[in-house]
């Protein structure tokens, strides 16, 4: 077997050992079944109090995104005023920000319990929303940055290409785009069983 194939455990319980044994390790292979001897999880002896700290602060970040991008997605779609092309996208990166809100519930989940207990179609579907949220928005925040360039350095020309439905036209391509390149994501995202427990990786 291939050494830079590694799968990655849900039984870490703080997100930077995450970004710690990613910066160490490879893409991971569906088809090996081993961790690297420099991937495994370290943080399993820290204290109770820690955690709970953690799961608190995940769970105010989950309440107040989801209400705060749910008000502003309301508001831009019940009041016709503010369907403006700015809001347009801002309502557009709101959604994608919720798409990262909903999976924090499931990492919540699975750093209480030490396994993740949702199955395969799940985990599937934690993966590529979670993934889908950082390429959408990153999109959209250059697509802003572009709008913002031509409306302040082209105004006369600009309304030419500003119109609502540019906008949304402009959108869906950013949407169907980011799916497109979440497609890997959702094939190879899958769970493994460590010791009679579900893992995702």
């Amino acid at each position: 077997m291939n050494e830079s194939h590694v799968l990655l455990p849900v039984d870490y319980h703080v997100h930077s050992h995450i970004q710690e044994m990613m910066a160490n390790c490879s893409l991971s292979d569906p088809n090996s079944t081993y961790f690297h001897e420099n991937c495994e999880p370290t943080g399993s002896g820290q204290p109770w109090w820690i955690h709970m700290i953690v799961q608190i602060l995940y769970g105010i970040v989950c309440c107040v995104g989801l209400c705060g991008n749910s008000l502003v997605i309301y508001v831009v779609v019940r009041f016709s005023k503010m369907q403006t092309v700015t809001n347009l996208y801002i309502v557009n990166l709101a959604i994608a920000d919720e798409c990262f809100l909903v999976g924090i519930p499931f990492l919540m989940t699975t750093i209480g319990l030490g396994y993740w207990p949702f199955g395969n179609i799940v985990c599937k579907a934690y993966f590529t929303s979670t993934s889908i949220n950082q390429i959408t928005s990153s999109m959209f925040l250059l697509i802003m940055s572009a709008d913002r360039y031509l409306a302040v350095c082209h105004p006369i020309s600009a309304p030419k290409w500003r119109t609502p439905l540019i906008a949304k036209f402009t959108a869906l391509t950013a949407w169907t785009l980011s799916a497109l390149i979440m497609v890997p994501i959702y094939m190879y995202a899958n769970t493994l069983e460590i010791d009679n427990k579900m893992s995702k990786f």
